[in-house]
């Protein structure tokens, strides 16, 4: 399953945000100007910290944990790097996530039942790439946060505008093969927005696969019958077909 996720109840982001953001997230920017991308990741948390889960969210959960508790295999792939919806699995007391993981640890951000493909803010490592070491972002930073082995400025896990997906860090290849796996895809939120989301998509309409886009208009526009547009809000119609299948 590939989600966007839903607007949540509260708003984070605006066009001219998002401009100012596509111009500051990219490789340059963190070597050169590390301040300025460590105050714009303070900023966001902040904001986002504020942010709930919304009725689709919860739906989700609620599916994930059905699933679970069938034996079924449901994996979640996120283009959100706010940590919003792996916050919410790590509270489930019926998934199997690992908290025991140690900071510094290269698995630190890995889930098994979400792979973040953009990543998540709230971890950082270093951005000289001395190791692959995982560390929990700080909640109040003053200055910029430095490697504790090479010294040098860390960033933020998150894909950023000009860098390429990978498996060491966004899981893509993990992606590649569950959704080779996966019977049934669905695609919940606006837009797209990755090549490598695309191509999952694409590959598996092409192999007479169902695939399921919910949203309030069509973005993905292929018209075959393995494929089936639900255009409603997210927070009416996520909660409503996976009810049903639960039920079925």
């Amino acid at each position: 399953m590939i989600r966007r996720p839903p607007r949540s109840t509260h708003c984070i982001s605006s066009a001219a945000s998002d401009v100012y953001k596509r111009q500051l997230l990219r490789k340059i920017t963190v070597q050169r100007r590390p301040q300025d991308v460590w105050k714009w990741v303070s900023e966001y948390r902040r904001t986002g910290s504020l942010a709930k889960a919304n009725e689709a969210h919860k739906a989700l959960l609620k599916f994930q944990e059905f699933c679970f508790a069938k034996g079924r295999e449901l994996t979640v792939a996120t283009l959100d790097f706010s940590g919003l919806y792996a916050k919410l699995i790590k509270e489930s007391t019926v998934l199997d996530e690992d908290e025991k993981l140690l900071e510094g640890s290269e698995d630190l951000a890995d889930m098994n039942n979400l792979i973040e493909l953009r990543g998540n803010v709230n971890y950082m490592r270093c951005s000289d790439d001395c190791c692959y070491s995982l560390y929990y972002t700080p909640s109040d930073l003053q200055t910029v946060p430095k490697c504790p082995q090479c010294k040098a400025a860390m960033r933020p896990h998150i894909l950023l505008f000009d860098e390429g997906d990978n498996e060491m860090h966004y899981k893509s290849v993990t992606a590649i093969k569950k959704a080779a796996r996966a019977d049934c895809m669905i695609v919940i939120g606006v837009g797209l927005g990755s090549q490598l989301t695309n191509c999952l998509i694409q590959e598996h309409v092409d192999e007479g696969k169902l695939l399921v886009e919910m949203n309030t208009e069509k973005t993905i526009k292929e018209e075959k019958k393995n494929v089936l547009h639900i255009e409603e809000s997210c927070e009416r119609s996520v909660p409503k077909l996976l009810s049903e299948v639960m039920s079925i």
